[in-house]
């Protein structure tokens, strides 16, 4: 409970300090789902942010590192955002307060750990094929590895950018 309650503080912390969009990234943002009706999420900025994440069953909130937020790379966030605004519209948000809920009763179990990656793995697949789907599978998958290789809005830790291409990272695989 400790470990689940910690990530909501920190999540309330990073909301809480996070900026509002300016008005280009907010036109990126309004031309990221091509006419589709999607539940639109609240879009925030935070330089405390480590990758693009999205949270929240009733009022969405979509954050992205303020290092990724640059007009020159405006195609890349149109791609971000599809995939964020993906998990919104899948209302991913409610599967995981269901998999976090069971989070106290099973964490020793190693068939919950495993069918909590699997879940998770899925969510992102599903994902990526709806973002991809607003434009074209190429163009969205060499939008992601550019992303991931510069290494922007994707701090993986120490073994840098490369640990991504291992073969039993979930990135690689997706």
């Amino acid at each position: 409970m400790i470990w689940l309650l910690t990530g909501h503080v920190l999540l309330a912390r990073t909301e809480r300090i996070a900026t509002a969009p300016d008005a280009w990234l907010e036109d990126v943002y309004d031309s990221a789902t091509g006419g589709r009706d999607v539940k639109r999420a609240r879009l925030l900025i935070s330089s405390r942010c480590r990758r693009p994440a999205v949270y929240g069953i009733w009022r969405p909130v979509i954050i992205l590192p303020q290092e990724l937020c640059r007009p020159e790379d405006s195609e890349q966030l149109r791609h971000v955002l599809r995939h964020e605004s993906a998990h919104v519209w899948r209302g991913d948000a409610l599967g995981n307060l269901i998999v976090n809920g069971a989070f106290p009763l099973l964490f020793f179990h190693p068939l919950f750990w495993w069918l909590r990656h699997r879940i998770q793995f899925s969510r992102e697949l599903i994902a990526d094929d709806w973002a991809a789907g607003l434009s074209t599978k190429e163009s969205y998958a060499d939008e992601l590895v550019q992303l991931v290789s510069q290494g922007r809005g994707m701090r993986l830790g120490t073994i840098g950018v490369l640990g991504v291409f291992r073969f039993n990272t979930p990135f690689y695989r997706r």
